[in-house]
């Protein structure tokens, strides 16, 4: 982040620098009154202020992106990593439908395994309450067996 704040600030001064500079050039050639291709001087010199000026921008872009890999990644692959974004976050859109779907197929799984756990623990508690009477009836039986017996063994 440092590097691109300094890269954007470098080229507000470069700006700053390059309309002073194409300034100063078009005044000097149109001192001059120099003549290319025919041109009236006048019109020699805007097109040689342009010309430094374009020149200056170019070689200060260019010196921004040796300076900051993040500026440099934005100007060559700006568009292409805009792209990529759109698809990346389509992607994860329907990777998170997909997987809330899937969350509440086992969340609804989960709320029948709760069910059938609670019904095989009310089952289990009725199979204790059972076993527990049927222990109850059974020490009734042998207490019974043997007061028979007993009786039995008197009459004998």
């Amino acid at each position: 982040m440092f590097w691109t704040v300094l890269a954007m600030l470098l080229l507000v001064v470069t700006g700053g620098f390059i309309s002073y500079y194409g300034d100063l050039q078009g005044r000097r050639w149109g001192k001059r009154r120099v003549s290319w291709f025919g041109m009236r001087p006048k019109h020699t010199a805007i097109l040689i202020t342009s010309l430094t000026g374009a020149m200056i921008a170019l070689l200060s872009v260019v010196a921004v992106m040796i300076v900051s890999p993040n500026v440099r990644h934005v100007v060559l692959r700006g568009e292409a990593a805009i792209n990529d974004n759109i698809r990346i976050r389509k992607q994860n859109e329907l990777i998170l439908k997909k997987m809330s779907g899937q969350y509440a197929d086992q969340e609804a799984k989960l709320d029948d395994t709760l069910k059938q756990v609670a019904i095989a623990k009310a089952r289990n508690d009725a199979t204790k309450a059972m076993n527990s009477d049927l222990e109850k009836q059974k020490s009734a039986l042998v207490g019974a067996n043997m007061d028979y017996q007993r009786r039995n063994a008197l009459l004998d």
